[in-house]
């Protein structure tokens, strides 16, 4: 049953998975039987596997619960939890997951008896410490996940994913140059992939060199065409310098194979307003507005455009929109409302409004450089 169920779930049938797998955890099996608690445990991670690729992110946590029941030092199940608890945002109960395994795996390395306690994840620590990574980055905790992630690599040099994460961990400190030295390390061992390519071209685009910037995100695209993030980040280049008919060819080519995302929808209104259409922007935000979307993107996105048209009024109920229906209150937009003050010439307004971003995240740099000549021209 164990062994039928790993085939089912490498071939991505979830619905096989979960039924043959319920069906498998109900057999009984004694408790001194070791085998039959290590293929019980084989059918838990499947099991949980299959309910978190179906979106049924309770019932995975309560089959890992289950599951640690049988067996408090199963490496393949702390593993899996602290994914499920990822999913749900419990950054701390993830972290208690990951931490427990690298302490068993400690002890395990001293006397090894793996063979009882896992069969996926035994030498996993570079996924785990990634895992750390994200969570303490999550929660605020920046020199923590740089150092977690830093393990990573470390443990693993192979894996982009992991270098990925650290370089837009040190963008958005707005630590370039580790940024762009990591970046370089990526490309020149050879692991760079799409999404570090893209990340460079963030990082060229911060630092003014529009021209580099272009060509690592057409790099970016050239490994992966289907990149919706370098497709855009390469659009919203070409607008800024103008390129209004190239960047049209590309948005065209992209919306062939997304024709409902809204990001380049947004774009196509931006050229629109760049080459001098006024009126089919203002009533694309008016449609998109009376349709009351759900997607927090889609407020930001339409808040950018309605700023870049000098609609400061409706960019602010745009933005407003977006704080009320967002979990968390993110200093950025704190900060683009406090932008729109300022342009309409309310300054106490907008002096409020940075302080307040800053308050939220003191590395704000939209919050930081608005302030700062804010000051200037008081």
């Amino acid at each position: 049953m164990a062994n039928l169920i790993r085939n089912y779930r490498n071939e991505y049938d979830f619905d096989k998975v979960i039924d043959f797998a319920e069906n498998g955890l109900r057999i009984s099996a004694s408790q001194t039987d070791i085998v039959s608690k290590n293929q019980r445990q084989r059918i838990s991670i499947d099991l949980a596997h299959a309910l978190i690729n179906k979106n049924l992110i309770d019932k995975a946590e309560l089959v890992c619960k289950k599951a640690l029941i049988e067996n408090p030092d199963s490496f393949d199940i702390l593993l899996v939890l602290g994914e499920v608890f990822i999913k749900k945002g419990f950054f701390k109960d993830a972290l208690f997951c990951f931490k427990k395994y690298l302490i068993l795996k400690e002890k395990d390395n001293k006397d090894p008896s793996f063979f009882l306690l896992s069969s996926d994840f035994y030498q996993y620590e570079h996924m785990v410490y990634n895992h750390i990574g994200e969570c303490y980055k999550h929660l605020g905790e920046t020199r923590e996940a740089i150092v977690a992630y830093k393990k990573a690599i470390e443990l693993n040099n192979k894996n982009p994913l992991y270098y990925s994460n650290l370089i837009n961990l040190y963008i958005s400190q707005n630590s370039l140059s580790n940024a762009k030295e990591l970046t370089f390390t990526a490309i020149k061992s050879g692991v760079a992939n799409h999404v570090i390519y893209y990340l460079l071209g963030r990082i060229y685009a911060v630092e003014g060199k529009i021209n580099d910037a272009i060509d690592a995100c057409k790099q970016s695209i050239k490994m992966d065409n289907t990149n919706m993030p370098a497709h855009s980040h390469l659009i919203n280049l070409l607008i800024q310098t103008n390129r209004f008919d190239e960047a049209t060819i590309i948005l065209k080519g992209i919306l062939s194979l997304y024709p409902d995302e809204f990001t380049f929808s947004c774009l196509m209104e931006r050229i629109k307003y760049k080459q001098g259409d006024k009126e089919s922007p203002a009533c694309f935000v008016r449609n998109i507005l009376r349709s009351k979307p759900s997607g927090r993107d889609i407020y930001l996105q339409l808040g950018d455009l309605c700023i870049e048209m000098e609609q400061y009024a409706a960019a602010i109920e745009v933005f407003e929109r977006y704080l009320e229906i967002s979990s968390d209150t993110d200093a950025t937009v704190i900060a683009n409302i406090a932008v729109c003050y300022a342009k309409q010439g309310k300054l106490e307004s907008a002096l409020f409004g940075f302080q307040s971003a800053l308050k939220l995240d003191p590395n704000c740099v939209v919050a930081l450089q608005n302030l700062a000549a804010l000051k200037t021209n008081a």
